[in-house]
């Protein structure tokens, strides 16, 4: 009886230390329901890849190329509206409908025309400030590019209007607007006075 008790306890230490001790990728391998740990799968985080600089937003854009002067610039729901000047302050071109959705951009004018051929301008009185306006035709319409301030009232932006007159298309400008437009600019480029005149919208 001595010898089966002892028998006994040297089966029941074995099995007891056999549940206490950690499964390893040999016992997995024995149970077909356990995965062996050579299976595990590493997740990797790939971060997204960017190239190239960024793109500025619409409302972020510049007004002219670079080398280019901002003579006159704006922005409103029909796009950007700018009238930049050369490099070597012989041109003004003017430049209109850069935003997404908007009507094909207007450039004008076309080729190495003076700007004393294509525009003309003038000043702008008003009580207690003033304006100016700078105008040209283009594909049958008159543009015409304003500024002014008065009691308190400031306006900028551009009117729209068929040839020979008609209601006008007003695009006034949202937020600050830029603007050289008056009679240092006229001098420079030898802009002639337009005798018609302009009222702001």
């Amino acid at each position: 009886m001595k010898a089966l008790a002892a028998s006994l306890s040297v089966l029941l230490l074995a099995a007891c230390t056999d549940a206490d001790r950690a499964p390893t990728a040999s016992d997995a391998a024995a149970d077909p329901g356990v995965a062996p740990a050579s299976d595990a799968r590493a997740v990797t985080v790939v971060p997204p890849v960017t190239t190239g600089d960024p793109v500025p937003a619409p409302e972020n854009a510049p007004f002219c190329p670079d080398g280019e002067t901002v003579v006159f610039g704006c922005r409103n729901a029909d796009g950007a509206n700018a009238l930049c000047g050369s490099p070597d302050s012989a041109r003004l071109t003017y430049r209109s409908g850069a935003a997404l959705g908007a009507p094909p951009p207007v450039v004008y004018p076309s080729g190495d025309t003076a700007p004393s051929q294509a525009f003309r301008g003038g000043t702008l009185t008003y009580s207690g400030g003033g304006g100016a306006f700078l105008r040209f035709d283009h594909q049958g319409q008159v543009h015409t590019l304003y500024t002014g301030i008065g009691r308190g009232w400031e306006k900028a932006g551009v009117a729209i209007a068929p040839v020979p007159g008609g209601d006008a298309v007003e695009r006034s400008c949202d937020g600050e607007a830029l603007s050289q437009i008056g009679p240092a600019l006229f001098a420079q480029y030898g802009i002639p006075t337009d005798p018609a005149g302009f009222e702001i919208p």
